[in-house]
């Protein structure tokens, strides 16, 4: 079977769970893929932190992934949301540390760049079918907007 591998974050703030957690505990298995997860801690910004973008593409290498789905929490969403954009900055002024707050991610690129996720290849119904199977909050929309916090953050990074 092919392998799926899905990335999320530990709970942070007030949420009493985490998207991604509640998927690692109840999905296995999409379609004919095995899905495969890893689980990261919220601070992934300043300059010491390890890269985690790297990291997912070289488990993605690793296992022959053949996709790879980033999943974050965002408080005026309700469920998951698919997002098809990331950008080069990070500004959360509730979450982020006074030196992570209106960073650029890569300085070899110009602030806010965008980078966006070619869809064509997904079957963006077949996922929401699972989704609903699962019994799983979502959008029924693509997004064009990860924020700026630690979900852009990774969605660019990998990208």
């Amino acid at each position: 079977m092919d392998k799926i591998l899905i990335t999320g974050f530990e709970n942070f703030g007030d949420y009493g769970e985490n998207t991604t957690e509640v998927l690692k505990n109840n999905l296995r298995i999409i379609g004919s893929h095995i899905v495969e997860y890893i689980i990261f801690p919220v601070r992934i910004f300043s300059n010491g932190a390890e890269n985690y973008g790297k990291k997912i593409v070289a488990r993605a290498k690793e296992i022959n992934a053949k996709a790879i789905i980033s999943l974050g929490m965002a408080s005026d969403v309700y469920g998951v949301r698919i997002e098809s954009r990331a950008i080069n900055w990070v500004e959360n002024e509730k979450y982020c540390l006074p030196e992570e707050h209106k960073m650029v991610l890569d300085k070899s690129l110009y602030p806010k760049h965008p980078f966006d996720v070619d869809l064509s290849k997904w079957n963006i119904e077949k996922i929401l079918y699972f989704l609903c199977k699962i019994n799983l909050a979502h959008e029924t929309h693509i997004s064009t907007n990860a924020n700026a916090f630690c979900c852009n953050a990774l969605m660019f990074r990998t990208l």
